[in-house]
C-alpha cells in the first residue's frame, strides 16, 4: 500500500453567537438541573421522612412534595445560571478575539481503519 497524503484543514474561530451559547448552555443546565434535582429530591425525602417519623408528626406527603418540587426548582437555577454563563462566555470571548486573534482548530481527513469506541 502507498502513503497516504494527509489534509490537514485549520479553522479558527473569531465569534461565537450569544444567543447559540445562551441556548447551549441552558440546555446542559437544564439537563444537570434534573439529574441534580431528582437526586437532591429523593434526598430531601428519605430525611424528611425519618424526620417526621421521628418525632411523631403526621404531615403527608412531604417527601412525595420533595420529588417533584426539588427537580422542578433545581432545573430552573440550572437552566437560569446555564444561561448566564453561556451569555457571559461568548461575550468574552467576543471581546477577546480582538487581543488574541481567536482560536485555531485543525482537522484532516483521514479516517481511522476501524471505529474508535469511547465506551
Amino acid at each position: 500500500m502507498g502513503r497516504e497524503i494527509t489534509m490537514v484543514q485549520q479553522l479558527r474561530i473569531t465569534r461565537i453567537g450569544i444567543g447559540a451559547a445562551m441556548r447551549t448552555g441552558a440546555l446542559v443546565g437544564f439537563g444537570l438541573g434534573v439529574v441534580l434535582g431528582i437526586l437532591w429530591g429523593a434526598m430531601v425525602a428519605v430525611f424528611s421522612s425519618v424526620i417526621v417519623a421521628s418525632l411523631d408528626m403526621s404531615v403527608p406527603a412531604v417527601g412525595v412534595l420533595a420529588l417533584i418540587f426539588v427537580p422542578l426548582i433545581a432545573a430552573f437555577i440550572y437552566t437560569t445560571i446555564g444561561a448566564i454563563l453561556g451569555f457571559l462566555v461568548s461575550l468574552i470571548y467576543n471581546l477577546s478575539v480582538g487581543l488574541t486573534g481567536g482560536l485555531t482548530l485543525e482537522a484532516d481527513n483521514n479516517r481511522p481503519e476501524r471505529p474508535v469506541s469511547f465506551i
